[in-house]
């Protein structure tokens, strides 16, 4: 949202796996809705009594990796809490509604086959997005997940992100001189 409402911020952006829309068929009726919003979100903002499932299956190829994020405190198998629900709903909504807004040089990276957030989002953002400077890298290979971090077993796909990542930036960035130290004191 930020470079939609602070471009003068950012020189460029890179979006690993985006979510910025969720399908209608993936939202509850209107009337569910309305009543998380006005009702359960304001009298028990972080119950966590939504559904969900663990999906970090989805999101990394490798055991041992899904067995670190699933011990996580912070990891994917938490049930939403009600307001964090209701806000990502909201934000994507807000998001998917001003794609064309987005005007500062972008590099999208998504995996095709992705279940967690569909690489189609990624395609639409790409192809409403104003940006006269904007790249899409789908990924054949690859979870969720993965591009940036998935472990010895997609070790191809990650070298091969991060190598488009690093391309992307050098190109759009002025490097100092050999030699020169970064961040040191005169």
């Amino acid at each position: 949202t930020m470079c939609i409402q602070h471009p003068e911020l950012f020189d460029g952006v890179v979006l690993v796996a985006p979510m910025i829309h969720i399908g209608p068929e993936a939202l509850p009726p209107k009337a569910v809705q309305w009543i998380f919003e006005h009702v359960v979100a304001c009298a028990a903002p972080q119950a966590d009594i939504l559904p969900s499932k663990d999906i970090s299956a989805l999101a990394w190829s490798d055991p041992a990796i899904r067995q670190q994020v699933q011990q996580s405190p912070l990891g994917m198998g938490r049930k939403l809490r009600v307001r964090t629900a209701l806000e990502l709903m909201k934000a994507t909504a807000w998001m998917s509604a001003r794609l064309e807004q987005i005007r500062t040089p972008l590099l999208v990276l998504h995996a095709e086959h992705d279940q967690v957030t569909l690489s189609s989002c990624s395609v639409m953002l790409h192809q409403r997005a104003a940006s006269a400077d904007k790249q899409l890298r789908l990924f054949e290979h690859g979870m969720h997940a993965e591009l940036l971090h998935g472990g010895p077993r997609v070790r191809a796909v990650m070298d091969d992100a991060l190598a488009a990542t690093a391309t992307w930036l050098r190109a759009r960035t002025t490097c100092p001189a050999p030699g020169l130290a970064i961040g040191a004191g005169s």
